[in-house]
């Protein structure tokens, strides 16, 4: 008794003791925060404001803070010091960032002044690209700013790149904020979401000025609405099986992968994937149905009932995942903790489907440093892989003007050079020793390079890119996304016990797009 009493003593002396060390130390924000940097050549003054009707003359009431800032120094700046909580802008040498709203848990912002700033351009990064996570995306943002304004010091670049749900570009609701008068000049947008931009006139026609011959030609396809280029793609990315052999290479349909598997012992699951997202549901069934009936036919699938042969194949697929009567592709497993593919993965299941980024986290759990092969997904007879594009839109609102245009070109030309690419690619934003993103730029000249060359993966993951109609379809809007799901859903619910039902689609960011997912 005496001991238990003990135990219950120190318990609670530490409950104590903690809640006294956040009060007294507390824990700095993780978001929230401005980091001010000063890449000019002299000392400046900054002035921080949380309100818009404050001014430098009128800061007496605590909302406004001046900083002095050194040659190459860096200010971290915290909302919770203003009576607000909110910052509205910052000037520094004159010159003032405004629209900025950053609360303690809005992300984090960087803003580099060089003194020579004539024009602000803010772009929205897309934030599904691997990263670890005591980096998160902070150290990937300074190193463009940086490198962006050494290369043009008359454009502040306000680049933000965040998981936060209010800046999911997948919820059709958020496109109007985020491409609308107080949203972002440039934004990274995947292009299954283009059509619903353009109908709603968010988003420019693209520029003539930059050349599209460096880009791949699907991702320029994907870039189209209505035979108008909208956009320059950034990223590409497609379903592909991993392998520990290379007999993988000779998986080219849903029966060779069955046939694949029946020969490797079942003692962890023989496949691993993630059939519960919903836009993985969708994405799969799409491309079953190219597989099927070719790359042409794809966009009118969005038109026609869901087709039992496609449904059978994905169904036949997901039956491998099963090992002692459960199955964690379908169950919501793997959906709501992507860790354990990895796990199971790397423990002896034989097999996964993911992205060509998923490697990434493949590679930082595996400590035995593994074999790893991949080939696309096949999900019908014939191997005929979709590939999705991210790619950079102009706000028609907040961009509009020859001023921000032409620093809109200049961003996208640095997004799209083979050295910005080659680094995020590598990973050399974060320590030294961690795996490549192994993400798919869009530029072809990339995949010359004598290092992507004789990368362990990139070889096996750019024939996907070559098919130039291969491209998912632009134009799945909201109300078509969540009919195809549930009708989706519904098929698999009816031959296998274990999906989850078919209600509503949940408001929150699917897991397969957050850290890790797949």
């Amino acid at each position: 008794m005496m001991y238990y009493m003990l135990r219950l003593l120190s318990i609670l002396l530490s409950i104590v003791l903690s809640i006294a060390a956040i009060a007294l130390f507390p824990k700095v924000a993780s978001a929230g925060e401005i980091y001010i940097h000063n890449a000019g050549d002299r000392t400046i003054i900054c002035n921080a404001a949380g309100n818009f009707r404050d001014t430098i003359k009128k800061n007496a009431d605590g909302n406004t803070q001046e900083i002095a800032l050194s040659q190459g120094a860096t200010f971290e700046l915290n909302p919770q010091a203003f009576p607000a909580q909110t910052i509205d802008r910052v000037e520094c040498a004159g010159y003032n960032v405004g629209n900025l709203n950053v609360t303690p848990n809005s992300p984090d912002r960087y803003l580099s002044f060089t003194g020579q700033a004539q024009q602000t351009l803010s772009v929205l990064l897309y934030p599904y690209l691997p990263t670890t996570p005591e980096a998160n995306f902070g150290p990937m943002v300074r190193r463009i700013v940086n490198e962006f304004q050494q290369q043009n010091p008359q454009i502040l670049l306000d680049a933000v790149m965040t998981q936060d749900l209010a800046y999911d570009t997948y919820t059709y609701s958020n496109l109007p904020n985020l491409l609308g008068k107080n949203g972002f000049d440039l934004v990274e947008l995947d292009t299954l979401m283009l059509g619903d931009a353009v109908d709603r006139n968010l988003i420019l026609p693209a520029s003539p000025e930059i050349s599209t011959s460096k880009f791949w030609q699907v991702g320029l396809a994907a870039s189209t609405y209505n035979d108008r280029l909208y956009g320059f793609p950034t990223w590409l990315c497609s379903y592909f099986l991993f392998g520990k052999d290379r007999d993988i290479w000779q998986v080219k349909s849903v029966p060779e992968l069955v046939n694949y598997l029946s020969h490797k012992p079942p003692v962890k699951p023989r496949l691993i994937a993630n059939f519960n997202s919903d836009w993985n549901a969708i994405g799969f069934y799409l491309d079953g149905y190219a597989d099927l009936f070719g790359f042409d036919e794809v966009t009118e699938a969005l038109a026609k009932p869901i087709d039992s042969q496609v449904m059978n194949n994905l169904v036949a697929m997901s039956a491998e995942c099963e090992v002692n009567g459960t199955n964690g592709c379908l169950n919501n497993y793997y959906n709501e903790d992507p860790n354990a593919g990895y796990e199971d993965f790397l423990a002896g299941a034989n097999s996964f489907i993911g992205f060509s980024e998923n490697s990434f986290y493949i590679r930082l759990s595996d400590s035995q440093q593994l074999p790893l092969f991949a080939t696309p997904a096949p999900y019908g007879e014939e191997l005929q892989p979709l590939v999705f594009t991210d790619t950079l839109v102009v706000n028609s609102t907040t961009c509009s003007d020859r001023e921000c245009q032409a620093s809109a070109v200049k961003f996208i030309d640095y997004m799209s050079s083979v050295d910005t690419k080659l680094w995020i690619a590598f990973s050399e934003d974060l320590n030294s020793g961690t795996p490549p993103r192994r993400s798919l730029p869009a530029i072809k000249a990339f995949y010359e390079q004598p290092r992507v060359k004789q990368d362990e993966l990139y070889p096996q993951f750019a024939p996907a890119l070559a098919n130039a109609n291969a491209n998912f379809p632009n134009s799945i809007y909201e109300d078509k996304k969540i009919a195809m799901y549930r009708e989706i859903c519904t098929e698999f619910k009816q031959q296998e016990a274990e999906y989850p039902n078919c209600g509503l689609l949940k408001k929150t960011l699917p897991r397969s797009k957050r850290f890790k997912g797949f």
